[in-house]
């Protein structure tokens, strides 16, 4: 993409002046190392969400929105730091348009952090391309943060804290949303299958099992998968909410390890979790 603007730098450096102003470059690595060299004064950058945002860019999956690269008056950087840094990590794209806002006033940058508070569904709306999935995202997210990262003193994770949680699980949810009827599946038991996706174990054979347990499909009468789903379904009444969540995720892991090594799921199925 040709930079609209030739005098990049001439616009940005003469912010001093209390007009706003905004324009599109390219996310070629001249534009985007000057927007960096402006970063004197932000907060500490978190590699992770780095490559994060790095790897969505990298499967053409990170899309232009209204959120601009905003520079301070001053020419100091005020927000973009890390997807500037994404777009580094991955050796830059030139033909990405990168909006760039200039000529904010300096109070702005804390208007960024600790301003209108954006809500976890606001933050993983169309995660996947598929919007239907956020709700199920969203509480597979904190069950990771709350039970298996034992957070569980949070109670209620902020918005930010289920995004770095989904960070973590989001390459494996999106293949385990992806599979055939997937979406009907309880949160902890997506999950658990996300957590093997990550443990490098055989992906076609955990969304094999992905799909006979969301669907039924290819299952015998009988068979020790539609025992689990039977579980699974299970109301267990004399247990609290959270604890039956647990027991979902721990027996769902426990069959799907049993699976992976050829051994009858039956041995696991039957047996009692914690209660």
């Amino acid at each position: 993409m040709d930079t609209p603007h030739k005098n990049f730098v001439e616009l940005v450096e003469a912010t001093k002046q209390d007009t706003l102003q905004s324009f599109f470059v390219g996310a070629d690595a001249s534009n985007v190392e000057y927007l960096l060299s402006l970063n004197t004064s932000n907060r500490p950058l978190r590699p992770h969400h780095v490559d994060w945002l790095a790897e969505m860019i990298s499967r053409n999956e990170y899309h232009p929105t209204g959120q601009g690269i905003t520079v301070l008056r001053g020419a100091v950087l005020g927000d973009g730091q890390h997807r500037l840094g994404g777009f580094r990590k991955v050796g830059f794209r030139p033909d990405f348009p990168l909006l760039v806002v200039t000529g904010a006033d300096p109070r702005a940058g804390a208007a960024i952090d600790t301003g209108l508070k954006r809500s976890a569904a606001d933050l993983m709306k169309f995660v996947f391309d598929r919007p239907e999935a956020t709700g199920q995202t969203m509480a597979a997210c904190r069950f990771y943060g709350l039970h298996v990262l034992n957070k569980s003193k949070l109670h209620k994770p902020t918005p930010q804290q289920l995004l770095e949680w989904y960070e973590i699980l989001a390459p494996a949810l999106k293949e385990v949303y992806a599979a055939p009827y997937a979406a009907r599946i309880a949160a902890p038991v997506a999950c658990a299958l996300a957590e093997s996706i990550l443990a490098g174990n055989d992906r076609q054979r955990i969304l094999l099992f992905t799909s006979r347990i969301a669907s039924g499909a290819d299952c015998a009468d009988g068979s020790p998968e539609l025992a689990l789903r039977r579980f699974l379904d299970k109301a267990h009444g004399s247990l609290g909410g959270s604890d039956v969540q647990v027991i979902r995720y721990e027996k769902t892991a426990a069959a799907l390890e049993y699976f992976l090594q050829g051994k009858p799921m039956a041995r696991v199925i039957g047996k009692k979790t914690r209660s």
